[in-house]
């Protein structure tokens, strides 16, 4: 995860910029269209590693960053953050955990991922006027360990009648209860995040 210094309550001093959750992951970003970082920007690149093996592991990692001039014309881009912590899947069970929420008016979203734990079989996500509602799946993905990024070009586009409904499903194959958590290998987690322009801030929705 690459992040950058903010006063984000949710992520304490930093929001992030960009999540890959596979060995080899890119955001290519239209023309014009860009992260903006002030002068003298912290950016923290943060790692998370899981060893299951009984030796040490050496994990490591490379950002790569392409600036575009600061020269008026470009817009900010930025991420939403939106899932569910709503989970409690019993021992031996499938179960699931959904959430809703409407896009503001003029957003344009550039791609979609989702992000689930051991336990997940199956992550969509629809636009619909409502949580119950029709809805027009945009994103589906049945591999929790290296769900893609969909790219969409041209971007999607909101006029603030509709949102994002998130969809997750889970085979709970242990002898314990799941619940929401930050644990990869106890706990189960329902969330996407979506690049969209223009920016009004680190999107974050629970």
């Amino acid at each position: 995860m690459v992040s950058a210094a903010s006063n984000t309550e949710n992520f304490g001093r930093f929001a992030p910029l960009f999540i890959a959750q596979a060995s080899n992951n890119d955001l290519v970003l239209p023309d014009n269209i860009g992260i903006h970082l002030n002068p003298q920007q912290m950016v923290r690149l943060e790692e998370h590693f899981l060893n299951a093996s009984t030796q040490p592991i050496t994990g490591t990692g490379t950002v790569t960053l392409t600036t575009i001039p600061e020269d008026g014309k470009a817009t900010a881009s930025d991420m939403m953050f939106w899932g569910s912590t709503a989970i409690v899947i019993p021992r031996k069970s499938p179960g699931q955990a959904e959430m809703f929420k409407k896009v503001r008016a003029g957003v344009s979203i550039l791609g979609l991922t989702t992000h689930q734990h051991q336990f997940g079989t199956l992550a969509t996500i629809s636009q619909a006027q409502s949580a119950q509602g029709p809805a027009t799946e945009l994103y589906r993905n049945s591999n929790w360990a290296e769900p893609p990024l969909k790219r969409y070009d041209p971007p999607l586009t909101f006029d603030g009648s509709t949102g994002l409904k998130l969809h997750c499903e889970y085979n709970n194959t242990s002898n314990n209860t799941v619940t929401f958590g930050e644990s990869a290998a106890t706990n189960e987690m329902c969330f996407f995040w979506a690049y969209y322009y223009p920016s009004h801030g680190f999107d974050v929705a629970f």
